[in-house]
């Protein structure tokens, strides 16, 4: 059974990339091709890329489609595959709306 872990974050971005491979920092790194969410988990600093489950993509994209870069989010994670999002606040849609 794969691991399956809940956790809250803030929202970067979100969005479809293809694949690529780049050297960051003096490391050499691959990505692979898909809808990819970044975030900053709760309580870190360290900004985090990961790929939603190609099964349950469009259906993310949708629930992230007018949420703005900021909002609180909760994130389900199982394996290496972000498998459901959950807007739990969204502060500059609120402030735009005033």
């Amino acid at each position: 059974m794969r691991k399956k872990n809940r956790i809250a974050a803030l929202l970067l971005n979100d969005g479809y990339r293809s694949e690529g491979e780049s050297d960051i920092n003096g490391k050499h790194v691959k990505w692979d091709a898909g809808y990819c969410i970044a975030y900053v988990p709760y309580e870190s600093t360290q900004v985090t890329k990961k790929l939603v489950d190609p099964t349950v993509a469009k259906a993310v994209e949708e629930t992230l489609a007018d949420v703005r870069w900021g909002a609180l989010i909760s994130l389900e994670i199982r394996g290496k595959y972000i498998t459901s999002v959950t807007v739990e606040a969204d502060p500059v849609s609120d402030f735009e709306e005033e």
